[in-house]
């Protein structure tokens, strides 16, 4: 037993490091890692993992991810970025994604979807393509405060 250390969810001095295969779900599938090195509890079979374990494994699971359905890598869309000009708040807007979304792409924390994904590599190669989104988003914004606009003066027409 020497070596083992105490299992937090057992109890158990059983607890040893392995490198091995873990299994991480991930949306709804799940991703096999490989050479992970990590604890392992010969009593319940527990796996715990720290904060900083579980983060870079989670990392390795969406670099995984990210690079068998042939995505844009952190570096790639950090690149993108610079080359055009942009702030991450900016893509986001461009690519109509929530707040804080390329900074996860850009950590690694996460990978884009295959629309979002297109869209860059469509903006990465052309920068008319990027003037094109920037002028239809902005023409939306427009056409919808018109319409918030339009339909607060037909309510104050109801009041008078």
């Amino acid at each position: 037993m020497e070596g083992m250390r105490t299992c937090p969810t057992c109890g158990a001095h059983t607890l040893h490091r392995v490198v091995g295969e873990v299994t991480v779900p991930f949306r709804k599938t799940s991703i096999e890692v490989p050479n992970v090195t990590h604890d392992v509890c010969d009593s319940c079979g527990e796996e715990p993992m720290s904060t900083g374990e579980f983060d870079a494994l989670q990392k390795r699971a969406v670099a995984l991810a990210r690079e068998a359905k042939g995505l844009l890598t952190p570096d790639e869309i950090r690149e993108l970025r610079r080359v055009r000009g942009l702030s991450q708040r900016q893509l986001e807007r461009v690519l109509r994604v929530g707040e804080k979304t390329v900074v996860r792409w850009e950590k690694g924390t996460v990978f884009q979807n295959a629309g979002s994904d297109t869209l860059m590599r469509l903006i990465r190669q052309d920068n008319d393509v990027l003037q094109a989104l920037l002028t239809t988003r902005a023409a939306v914004a427009d056409s919808r405060s018109r319409s918030s606009g339009a339909q607060r003066g037909q309510r104050n027409e109801h009041v008078r």
